[in-house]
Protein backbone atom coordinates (compact mmCIF):
# COMPACT_ATOMS: atom_id res chain seq x y z
CA UNK A 1 0.00 0.00 0.00
CA UNK A 2 1.28 3.62 -0.72
CA UNK A 3 -0.52 6.17 0.91
CA UNK A 4 0.57 9.90 -0.60
CA UNK A 5 -0.43 13.28 0.28
CA UNK A 6 -1.51 16.38 -2.15
CA UNK A 7 -3.95 19.41 -2.37
CA UNK A 8 -4.97 21.61 -5.06
CA UNK A 9 -6.61 25.57 -5.87
CA UNK A 10 -10.60 25.07 -5.65
CA UNK A 11 -12.52 27.77 -7.71
CA UNK A 12 -12.95 29.77 -4.69
CA UNK A 13 -9.07 30.23 -4.11
CA UNK A 14 -9.33 27.95 -0.81
CA UNK A 15 -6.69 25.05 -1.13
CA UNK A 16 -8.01 21.71 -0.60
CA UNK A 17 -6.07 18.95 0.90
CA UNK A 18 -6.32 15.65 -0.48
CA UNK A 19 -4.86 11.94 0.10
CA UNK A 20 -5.24 8.57 -1.87
CA UNK A 21 -4.09 5.04 -0.64
CA UNK A 22 -2.90 2.86 -3.38
CA UNK A 23 -3.26 -1.24 -3.61
CA UNK A 24 0.14 -3.37 -4.71
CA UNK A 25 0.21 -3.30 -8.07
CA UNK A 26 -0.23 -0.61 -11.11
CA UNK A 27 -3.55 -0.73 -12.21
CA UNK A 28 -6.54 -1.05 -9.41
CA UNK A 29 -9.93 -2.73 -10.66
CA UNK A 30 -11.37 0.31 -9.18
CA UNK A 31 -11.58 3.93 -7.45
CA UNK A 32 -13.18 5.14 -4.52
CA UNK A 33 -12.95 8.42 -3.15
CA UNK A 34 -14.80 8.80 0.35
CA UNK A 35 -16.80 12.18 0.47
CA UNK A 36 -16.32 13.05 4.60
CA UNK A 37 -18.72 14.20 6.83
CA UNK A 38 -19.56 17.59 8.63
CA UNK A 39 -16.39 18.42 11.14
CA UNK A 40 -14.44 15.23 10.37
CA UNK A 41 -11.82 14.63 7.65
CA UNK A 42 -10.87 12.08 5.16
CA UNK A 43 -8.32 10.51 7.60
CA UNK A 44 -11.30 8.79 9.80
CA UNK A 45 -12.01 5.81 7.60
CA UNK A 46 -9.14 3.73 8.23
CA UNK A 47 -11.46 0.57 8.51
CA UNK A 48 -13.40 1.09 4.83
CA UNK A 49 -9.82 1.94 3.28
CA UNK A 50 -8.28 -1.09 4.73
CA UNK A 51 -11.49 -3.24 3.66
CA UNK A 52 -11.34 -2.14 0.15
CA UNK A 53 -7.25 -2.13 -0.76
CA UNK A 54 -7.07 -6.10 -0.35
CA UNK A 55 -9.81 -5.61 -3.68
CA UNK A 56 -7.44 -3.87 -5.09
CA UNK A 57 -9.47 -0.65 -5.13
CA UNK A 58 -7.41 2.71 -5.22
CA UNK A 59 -9.13 4.76 -2.27
CA UNK A 60 -8.78 8.80 -2.60
CA UNK A 61 -9.89 11.52 -0.35
CA UNK A 62 -10.66 14.97 0.12
CA UNK A 63 -11.03 17.50 3.40
CA UNK A 64 -13.91 19.72 2.40
CA UNK A 65 -13.78 23.32 2.72
CA UNK A 66 -13.30 24.83 6.65
CA UNK A 67 -12.81 20.90 7.54
CA UNK A 68 -9.56 18.69 8.39
CA UNK A 69 -6.20 20.22 6.81
CA UNK A 70 -8.36 22.31 4.53
CA UNK A 71 -8.33 26.10 3.77
CA UNK A 72 -11.86 27.39 5.60
CA UNK A 73 -13.11 29.31 8.60
CA UNK A 74 -13.72 25.55 10.39
CA UNK A 75 -17.08 24.56 9.52
CA UNK A 76 -18.48 27.50 7.49
CA UNK A 77 -19.39 27.76 4.13
CA UNK A 78 -21.08 30.35 2.06
CA UNK A 79 -23.08 28.64 -0.79
CA UNK A 80 -23.06 24.80 -0.46
CA UNK A 81 -22.20 24.73 -4.22
CA UNK A 82 -18.61 25.61 -3.10
CA UNK A 83 -18.02 21.89 -1.70
CA UNK A 84 -19.38 20.39 -4.62
CA UNK A 85 -17.16 22.86 -7.16
CA UNK A 86 -14.56 21.02 -5.22
CA UNK A 87 -15.56 17.62 -5.28
CA UNK A 88 -15.82 18.07 -8.86
CA UNK A 89 -12.11 19.15 -9.98
CA UNK A 90 -11.37 16.07 -7.51
CA UNK A 91 -13.37 13.75 -9.42
CA UNK A 92 -11.96 15.41 -12.68
CA UNK A 93 -8.12 14.63 -11.43
CA UNK A 94 -8.68 10.88 -9.87
CA UNK A 95 -10.50 10.19 -13.57
CA UNK A 96 -7.43 11.36 -15.26
CA UNK A 97 -5.31 9.89 -13.17
CA UNK A 98 -7.36 6.58 -13.91
CA UNK A 99 -9.06 6.36 -16.93
CA UNK A 100 -9.66 2.99 -17.71
CA UNK A 101 -11.32 2.10 -14.06
CA UNK A 102 -14.49 2.31 -12.86
CA UNK A 103 -14.95 5.58 -10.02
CA UNK A 104 -17.23 4.98 -7.33
CA UNK A 105 -17.85 7.66 -4.67
CA UNK A 106 -18.93 6.70 -1.02
CA UNK A 107 -20.05 9.75 1.08
CA UNK A 108 -21.35 9.94 4.38
CA UNK A 109 -23.37 11.86 6.57
CA UNK A 110 -22.94 15.13 5.02
CA UNK A 111 -20.75 14.03 2.69
CA UNK A 112 -24.03 11.85 1.47
CA UNK A 113 -25.76 14.87 0.84
CA UNK A 114 -23.00 16.36 -0.84
CA UNK A 115 -22.46 13.10 -2.98
CA UNK A 116 -26.09 13.31 -3.73
CA UNK A 117 -26.47 16.78 -4.76
CA UNK A 118 -23.10 16.12 -6.88
CA UNK A 119 -25.06 13.71 -8.61
CA UNK A 120 -27.59 16.50 -9.75
CA UNK A 121 -25.23 17.85 -11.90
CA UNK A 122 -22.49 15.14 -12.62
CA UNK A 123 -23.42 11.55 -12.70
CA UNK A 124 -21.97 10.98 -16.08
CA UNK A 125 -18.94 11.12 -14.49
CA UNK A 126 -19.26 8.25 -12.01
CA UNK A 127 -20.29 4.65 -12.36
CA UNK A 128 -22.06 4.22 -8.66
CA UNK A 129 -22.44 5.04 -4.98
CA UNK A 130 -22.29 3.90 -1.63
CA UNK A 131 -24.11 5.85 0.87
CA UNK A 132 -23.98 5.82 4.68
CA UNK A 133 -26.05 7.84 6.90
CA UNK A 134 -26.89 10.43 4.57
CA UNK A 135 -28.07 13.70 6.07
CA UNK A 136 -30.91 14.01 3.49
CA UNK A 137 -33.75 15.41 6.45
CA UNK A 138 -33.01 16.34 9.08
CA UNK A 139 -32.86 14.48 12.40
CA UNK A 140 -36.58 14.62 14.34
CA UNK A 141 -35.75 16.95 17.63
CA UNK A 142 -34.83 20.02 15.13
CA UNK A 143 -38.67 21.59 15.17
CA UNK A 144 -39.75 23.38 11.82
CA UNK A 145 -39.84 26.14 14.57
CA UNK A 146 -36.18 25.58 14.59
CA UNK A 147 -35.32 25.75 11.42
CA UNK A 148 -37.16 28.80 10.28
CA UNK A 149 -35.16 30.71 13.26
CA UNK A 150 -32.25 29.41 11.48
CA UNK A 151 -32.65 30.92 8.27
CA UNK A 152 -33.13 34.26 10.34
CA UNK A 153 -29.91 33.78 12.17
CA UNK A 154 -28.31 32.75 9.07
CA UNK A 155 -28.78 36.02 7.58
CA UNK A 156 -27.95 38.47 10.05
CA UNK A 157 -25.11 36.21 11.79
CA UNK A 158 -23.99 33.16 9.20
CA UNK A 159 -20.45 32.78 10.95
CA UNK A 160 -22.59 32.67 14.12
CA UNK A 161 -22.05 29.24 16.40
CA UNK A 162 -25.53 27.94 16.26
CA UNK A 163 -26.19 23.91 16.15
CA UNK A 164 -24.50 21.71 18.68
CA UNK A 165 -23.64 18.12 17.33
CA UNK A 166 -24.58 14.73 19.71
CA UNK A 167 -21.01 13.51 20.19
CA UNK A 168 -22.07 10.63 21.67
CA UNK A 169 -24.60 9.90 18.92
CA UNK A 170 -22.15 8.69 16.88
CA UNK A 171 -21.43 5.07 17.91
CA UNK A 172 -21.80 3.03 20.74
CA UNK A 173 -18.01 2.47 20.85
CA UNK A 174 -17.25 4.10 23.07
CA UNK A 175 -13.29 4.22 22.12
CA UNK A 176 -14.49 6.19 18.68
CA UNK A 177 -16.04 8.62 20.91
CA UNK A 178 -12.35 9.20 22.17
CA UNK A 179 -10.49 8.92 19.10
CA UNK A 180 -12.88 11.75 17.55
CA UNK A 181 -13.05 14.26 20.66
CA UNK A 182 -9.23 14.04 20.59
CA UNK A 183 -8.60 14.48 17.07
CA UNK A 184 -7.22 17.63 16.30
CA UNK A 185 -8.76 17.65 12.95
CA UNK A 186 -11.93 17.15 14.15
CA UNK A 187 -14.46 20.40 14.48
CA UNK A 188 -16.42 18.88 17.73
CA UNK A 189 -17.78 22.21 18.26
CA UNK A 190 -21.51 24.08 17.49
CA UNK A 191 -21.75 24.35 13.61
CA UNK A 192 -22.33 27.86 12.00
CA UNK A 193 -25.55 29.16 11.72
CA UNK A 194 -24.44 29.85 7.53
CA UNK A 195 -23.37 26.03 7.31
CA UNK A 196 -26.72 24.86 8.91
CA UNK A 197 -28.72 26.59 6.44
CA UNK A 198 -26.88 25.85 3.39
CA UNK A 199 -27.74 21.59 4.34
CA UNK A 200 -31.11 22.77 5.04
CA UNK A 201 -31.08 23.93 1.21
CA UNK A 202 -29.04 20.98 -0.16
CA UNK A 203 -31.95 19.02 1.28
CA UNK A 204 -34.45 20.64 -0.14
CA UNK A 205 -32.86 20.57 -3.53
CA UNK A 206 -32.59 16.78 -2.64
CA UNK A 207 -36.26 16.35 -2.46
CA UNK A 208 -37.43 18.45 -5.31
CA UNK A 209 -34.96 17.22 -8.11
CA UNK A 210 -33.86 13.87 -6.36
CA UNK A 211 -35.48 11.85 -9.31
CA UNK A 212 -32.77 13.17 -11.75
CA UNK A 213 -30.56 10.33 -9.85
CA UNK A 214 -30.59 7.22 -12.07
CA UNK A 215 -26.65 5.71 -10.78
CA UNK A 216 -26.43 2.56 -8.95
CA UNK A 217 -27.26 3.62 -5.59
CA UNK A 218 -26.08 1.63 -2.41
CA UNK A 219 -27.88 3.34 1.03
CA UNK A 220 -26.66 2.29 4.56
CA UNK A 221 -28.86 3.42 7.75
CA UNK A 222 -28.60 2.59 11.43
CA UNK A 223 -32.09 2.30 12.58
CA UNK A 224 -30.94 4.14 16.16
CA UNK A 225 -29.20 7.44 14.31
CA UNK A 226 -29.36 10.87 16.47
CA UNK A 227 -27.54 12.66 13.64
CA UNK A 228 -29.88 12.34 10.31
CA UNK A 229 -33.12 11.43 10.27
CA UNK A 230 -32.81 7.44 9.52
CA UNK A 231 -36.47 8.24 7.15
CA UNK A 232 -34.28 10.55 5.06
CA UNK A 233 -32.73 7.02 3.70
CA UNK A 234 -35.93 5.19 2.64
CA UNK A 235 -37.32 9.04 1.21
CA UNK A 236 -34.13 9.08 -0.91
CA UNK A 237 -34.26 5.53 -2.78
CA UNK A 238 -38.01 5.96 -3.04
CA UNK A 239 -37.46 9.47 -4.64
CA UNK A 240 -34.57 8.26 -6.78
CA UNK A 241 -34.76 6.93 -10.41
CA UNK A 242 -32.53 4.08 -10.24
CA UNK A 243 -33.23 1.12 -11.81
CA UNK A 244 -30.44 -0.52 -9.17
CA UNK A 245 -30.94 0.57 -5.72
CA UNK A 246 -30.66 -1.04 -2.46
CA UNK A 247 -31.22 0.11 1.12
CA UNK A 248 -29.59 -1.49 3.83
CA UNK A 249 -30.69 -0.68 7.22
CA UNK A 250 -28.98 -2.00 10.71
CA UNK A 251 -30.94 -2.65 13.68
CA UNK A 252 -30.19 -0.39 16.76
CA UNK A 253 -27.08 0.81 15.14
CA UNK A 254 -25.65 4.69 15.16
CA UNK A 255 -24.51 7.24 13.14
CA UNK A 256 -21.04 5.98 11.85
CA UNK A 257 -21.44 2.60 10.84
CA UNK A 258 -18.41 1.79 9.98
CA UNK A 259 -16.87 2.61 13.40
CA UNK A 260 -19.82 0.62 14.90
CA UNK A 261 -18.86 -2.61 16.86
CA UNK A 262 -20.98 -4.43 13.96
CA UNK A 263 -18.70 -2.38 11.58
CA UNK A 264 -17.63 -5.75 10.06
CA UNK A 265 -20.89 -6.85 8.78
CA UNK A 266 -21.72 -3.01 6.99
CA UNK A 267 -18.38 -3.16 5.74
CA UNK A 268 -18.41 -6.84 4.04
CA UNK A 269 -21.67 -5.32 2.99
CA UNK A 270 -19.89 -2.39 0.97
CA UNK A 271 -17.24 -4.86 -0.38
CA UNK A 272 -19.42 -7.09 -2.14
CA UNK A 273 -21.65 -4.24 -3.57
CA UNK A 274 -18.52 -2.84 -5.25
CA UNK A 275 -17.36 -6.18 -6.19
CA UNK A 276 -20.37 -7.27 -7.89
CA UNK A 277 -20.65 -3.95 -10.22
CA UNK A 278 -16.71 -3.99 -10.73
CA UNK A 279 -17.59 -7.68 -12.18
CA UNK A 280 -20.35 -6.06 -14.08
CA UNK A 281 -18.44 -2.92 -15.44
CA UNK A 282 -15.67 -5.64 -16.60
CA UNK A 283 -17.93 -8.05 -18.23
Amino acid sequence: MTHQEASFTCSSGKQIYTQSWQPKGSHPHAIVIIVHGLGEHSGRYQNLIQTLLPLNIAVYGLDHIGHGRSDGKRVFIDNFDEYIDALDSYVDQVNKAHPDSPLYLIGHSMGGLITATYLLQYQNKVNGVVLSAPAIQPPPQISPLLIKLGKYIAAIAPKLPAVALDIKGLSRDNKVIDSYLQDPLVHSGNVTAGLSRQIQRAMEKIAQEGHLIKLPLLVLQGTQDRLVNPQGASFLINTVSSKDKTLKQYDGLYHELFNEPEKAEILQDVAQWLSQHITAEES
